[in-house]
Formats: structure tokens, C-alpha cells, sequence
């Protein structure tokens, strides 16, 4: 029955097989993959992570500059609810001719 021990690295997600490694290698395996050892691979994403907010994002919490002016919300209050059918039409200035 063989054993084997995988490392799956945590910046590219390739798994190697490190069972017939030395022991030294084992403690800090590296990819096979991109070569990265576990510690470096973890850096690694870290300064991406660190790119990438710098590029996208922003600590500042001020508000936006261009501040659009909204309308104000008109509000009709009443006791029933009366849906736009129920809404009277304005009657015709001239009468129809029907004939």
C-alpha cells in the first residue's frame, strides 16, 4: 500500500505530489507548477491582493464630488388605496357628434 502526501499551492491551486521529497523539502514544499515554495506563494498573493486594492479601491471616506440634487419625494396620503382606474378623466371641451 503506498501513501502519498499532496501540496496544493495557494497561488496558482496546483497540486504536486511531495511524498518521495526529503524531509527537508516536506517542511516548505514547492510547486511544480509556477516553483513557488508554500511561504513565497503566500506572499505572492499577498503583494497581488495588495496590487490590486491600490489600483481599485480607495481608504478615503468622503463623499463623492459630484453630488447630484434629487427631487424631493412627493408623498399622497389617504385612508384607501385607489389604483389609476379610479382616477376621474377631464371631461371633453367639445360634445362628441355621434351621429
Amino acid at each position: 500500500m503506498s501513501s502519498s502526501i499532496l501540496h496544493t499551492c495557494a497561488f496558482c491551486g496546483k497540486v504536486t505530489d511531495v511524498s518521495t521529497a526529503l524531509a527537508a523539502f516536506i517542511m516548505n514544499p514547492c510547486c511544480a507548477e509556477c516553483g513557488l515554495s508554500a511561504s513565497e506563494s503566500n506572499i505572492a498573493m499577498q503583494n497581488d491582493l495588495a496590487t490590486l486594492f491600490a489600483k481599485q479601491m480607495s481608504m478615503g471616506s468622503g463623499p463623492p464630488k459630484d453630488k447630484k440634487v434629487l427631487r424631493p419625494i412627493v408623498y399622497s396620503i389617504t385612508q384607501h388605496y385607489h389604483h389609476s382606474s379610479h382616477v376621474a378623466r377631464q371631461a371633453a371641451t367639445e360634445p362628441m357628434d355621434l351621429s
